[in-house]
């Protein structure tokens, strides 16, 4: 059992309806995904390659064990209320991850020296980065 802390994270400066379709993903020169909306609206998400330290990419229906983090950070979101629909939360943080802690057990590796964040995208794939930053986010259209 996963013992991730998320919170919710709003990347993408607008309201949007889910659910988001990622249309590309490369990893280089930048670490960049394009997401379209369901209202037509496109963005870039662009990290810069040398920042990026480890990208997940896994089916939806095999990662079951998000379920109650992400959950749980909704729910913190929300203020404990069930204000809003819990599937319009696609975006989130880990504040104590355990992506990182595998990364931090890679010999000559590890998080001890920088700050890393871990970044969790709920798409049609689950995409989760490590990175010392925040990506640059570019509406396309």
């Amino acid at each position: 059992m996963s013992n991730d802390i998320f919170e919710v994270w709003q990347p993408i400066p607008i309201s949007y309806e889910p659910p988001l379709n990622l249309i590309q993903i490369t990893h280089y020169p930048n670490v960049e995904m394009i997401i379209d909306t369901n209202d037509n609206h496109q963005f870039k998400l662009s990290y810069s390659f040398h920042e990026v330290l480890a990208i997940r990419v896994t089916p939806e229906a095999s990662r079951v064990d998000l379920s109650i983090p992400t959950q749980n950070a909704i729910q913190k979101y929300l203020g404990g209320s069930e204000k809003g629909p819990l599937t319009n939360f696609l975006f989130f943080k880990s504040n104590k991850s355990s992506f990182i802690d595998w990364y931090d057990t890679l010999p000559t590796l590890g998080s001890t020296d920088i700050h890393l964040e871990h970044h969790i995208y709920l798409m049609d794939q689950i995409i989760e980065i490590i990175s010392e930053n925040e990506p640059t986010v570019i509406q396309n259209r």
